[in-house]
């Protein structure tokens, strides 16, 4: 006797991994020779949706044909804040960012159809996308210590020198170079806005032995000329060495030197200095036009409203008068 059975043989083929292609974009998104992907945005920019894979299918087996194709993206190296938060990827394709903040990071981007691993079937393909988020300058800030408005400094003539500069310590607080840009050089910048000086027809500047300073660390130096008195409007602005938008909105402030009296001066302008012969015969009166020249203050910035008067007195001698 002979007994039969059927018997069923199944070729289970192996499962072939999904592929896929980074889409490059024009001034967004490079593709590299080895698959990998570069996009580069600028800081700032709101939550961007981007075509990022493109040919995707699930495998060239005739099994797959039922098969589909999801994403998953995942970090490997760099800081998660370059991004406002974690980038997600559509099932065709589309990924979605936001910005966060300037610097690189790098993103492991894995495509699995769910084919299953049997038989060494492969169900994965993994690309490396890199995302730069490039930096925008931000404009730097300060505050003046200052009381506004307007604040003023007032100073009398003699108070500072070259040698004993007067010194505002805290006069600028607060300096920033902006949101997440700690790394910049910071200086500020000083100008004088308008003046009011005696004696009148100076340069702009002229009531400053150099122009006011300010320090980085916020120390504001003073240096008015020693004969000089007025007012002056100073207009401070701070710099970061970005490219664009590197300066603050300008703070202005008042430096007034007060003038301090002064003795007139007298210069003999005759030959014979301040020695005068008179004949002992001369019984008329003499005159000497231009004998000096008169200054109301020792100083150049003396008040030249003033008036002058003489008295003569004998000091020493017989009165010969």
């Amino acid at each position: 006797d002979t007994t039969s059975t059927q018997l069923v043989v199944r070729v289970v083929r192996p499962n072939v991994a999904p592929t896929f292609s980074f889409a490059a974009q024009a001034n967004l998104i490079t593709v590299n020779p080895d698959g990998s992907a570069h996009l580069v945005v600028l800081e700032e920019t709101p939550v961007q949706t981007v075509k990022i894979a493109t040919n995707i299918s699930t495998g060239s087996n005739e099994s797959d044909w039922v098969e589909s194709v999801t994403f998953s993206i995942a970090l490997d190296s760099g800081d998660p804040a370059v991004l406002a938060s974690p980038p997600t990827i559509s099932n065709d394709g589309f990924l979605t960012f936001a910005p966060g903040r300037y610097g690189q990071v790098r993103y492991n981007v894995t495509a699995n159809d769910g084919g299953g691993a049997v038989c060494s079937g492969v169900e994965t393909l993994n690309r490396t996308l890199i995302i730069t988020v490039e930096n925008v300058n931000a404009p730097p800030s300060f505050i003046m210590s200052l009381d506004p408005p307007p604040a003023t400094l007032t100073y009398t003539q003699g108070d500072c020198s070259p040698l004993s500069p007067c010194l505002v310590p805290g006069f600028a607080l607060n300096m920033s170079a902006g949101p997440n840009e700690g790394l910049q050089r910071l200086t500020f910048d000083v100008r004088i806005v308008s003046e009011s000086v005696l004696p009148a027809g100076a340069s702009i500047g002229g009531l400053f032995d150099t122009l006011p300073v300010v320090f980085p660390n916020g120390t504001l130096q003073l240096i008015p000329k020693l004969d000089y008195s007025g007012t002056a409007e100073v207009g401070v602005t701070l710099r970061d060495d970005g490219a664009v938008d590197n300066l603050s909105p300008e703070l202005t402030f008042l430096v007034s030197v007060l003038s301090v009296d002064q003795p007139p001066r007298i210069e003999y302008l005759t030959t014979q200095g301040s020695a005068i012969n008179l004949p002992d015969d001369s019984l008329s009166t003499v005159s000497y036009p231009d004998f000096v020249r008169i200054q109301p203050g020792g100083c150049a910035g003396e008040d030249y409203t003033q008036s002058v008067s003489f008295s003569v007195n004998v000091t020493s001698g017989r009165s010969i008068f």
